[in-house]
């Protein structure tokens, strides 16, 4: 009768991971997969080596609101899932590998 509350997580700025990255089109298309969900408020690349690319994702919801968001069509696909809540720590992020 009533709809359930999910909980798409605490916002914030997210660290993440993404691997399979071996040319500007998978660039552009982790770029354009980011920038097509609503909870993403902004990407600002961090670094980058190889196949490897660290982003800050400032989001609207958790990590598991924009996993959510992403879907099963994705090009993204989540590898690995932080703690929920705002990313404080260096070495805690979320991972993604490029389809």
């Amino acid at each position: 009768r009533y709809a359930k509350r999910v909980d798409s997580g605490v916002p914030g700025v997210y660290r993440a991971v993404i691997t399979g990255i071996g040319s500007a089109d998978d660039y552009l298309r982790v770029s354009a997969a980011l920038q097509g969900v609503s909870v993403v408020r902004s990407i600002r690349p961090v670094s980058a080596n190889g196949d490897r690319m660290e982003v800050d994702l400032e989001l609207l919801t958790g990590i598991s609101g924009l996993n959510r968001m992403l879907g099963d069509n994705s090009p993204l696909v989540p590898v690995s899932v932080p703690t929920e809540g705002p990313i404080i720590l260096e070495n805690e992020h979320a991972e993604y590998r490029l389809k």
